[in-house]
């Protein structure tokens, strides 16, 4: 998708389609196939969209050395505006998700729902972030994934971590993360925006993630209106690919899609199905 600031690539599940699309948009220095295993559980109910934002992987191609946080969100909105034929459901991992409230406060038509999977974009937790990607070294690196994913069976083997930390530490000691880092400033953060979110909100948070602070969700449920949110039990930050059929059908259920019968794969394998605590909004207070 040609825009201003570059051609942005996009997976459409149906290019060809006058239905309006889930917009799935990644993390970080990552890129869109992170978010592969929660649309492979979604595309067969709705059109999905998945978008590699420009700079943070070699598919995209970016006009300019670096952009900004708001120059990532207008060219998200060139997307919307050239593939979609109405508002979409948005769903954001990571900074993704704050990219996501920033379209729902300053761009709120362009978006039916706002679905947030551990989102970033908030000062607070960020110097805690700059100093991981400014001092990443090996060693760092090893730290930081362990903070990324929850340790259990199956993730914890010698060889999956081996190779998780090399390419965290290719991911963000790359020049295009410390490049966007860099453009960040108090207000490209959303901390002080939330109110001003008025569409249908689902919050989903790792409760073991110790990359971002849990303040963030807290913060986000005290202040967004309209919210539904949830801590998930035993996950972390890469909660897209921790548990990506609780993800999926969390969204589904969200966005009111039909049930889907599980397939002869999952019924033999059960995905794994961590548990969902709602996240209490504050009471309050008494008159007086």
């Amino acid at each position: 998708v040609t825009t201003s600031y570059g051609r942005v690539h996009c997976y459409d599940s149906a290019p060809d389609s006058h239905t309006s699309p889930a917009l799935l948009v990644h993390g970080l220095g990552g890129s869109s196939l992170s978010l592969l295993p929660v649309a492979a559980r979604l595309v067969s109910r709705r059109r999905v969209l998945l978008v590699d934002m420009l700079h943070f992987s070699d598919l995209s191609e970016p006009l300019y050395d670096a952009l900004t946080s708001s120059q990532h969100v207008r060219a998200l909105l060139e997307v919307i505006a050239k593939c979609s034929p109405g508002p979409v459901d948005y769903v954001g991992h990571s900074v993704g998700g704050g990219a996501g409230i920033h379209l729902a406060t300053r761009h709120g038509e362009y978006l039916r729902s706002l679905s947030l999977i551990n989102p970033g974009g908030f000062r607070t937790g960020l110097d805690r972030v700059m100093d991981d990607v400014f001092g990443i070294d090996a060693v760092r690196a090893a730290e930081v994934l362990e903070r990324c994913v929850a340790v259990r069976p199956g993730l914890g083997g010698a060889l999956t971590r081996r190779i998780g930390r090399r390419v965290l530490h290719e991911l963000l000691s790359g020049r295009a993360v410390r490049d966007y880092l860099r453009t960040i400033h108090d207000q490209d953060c959303v901390d002080g925006v939330l109110t001003k979110v008025k569409c249908p909100t689902l919050l989903l948070w790792g409760e073991e993630d110790g990359l971002l602070p849990k303040d963030i969700a807290l913060a986000l449920t005290n202040h967004v209106a309209d919210v539904e949110a949830y801590w998930v039990a035993g996950c972390s930050h890469l909660l897209p690919l921790e548990a990506p059929a609780t993800v999926a059908s969390t969204l589904a259920r969200f966005w009111a899609l039909p049930e889907e019968r599980p397939g002869l794969l999952e019924r033999l394998l059960p995905p794994r199905a961590p548990r969902l605590t709602p996240i209490p909004r504050p009471r309050a207070a008494a008159p007086g």
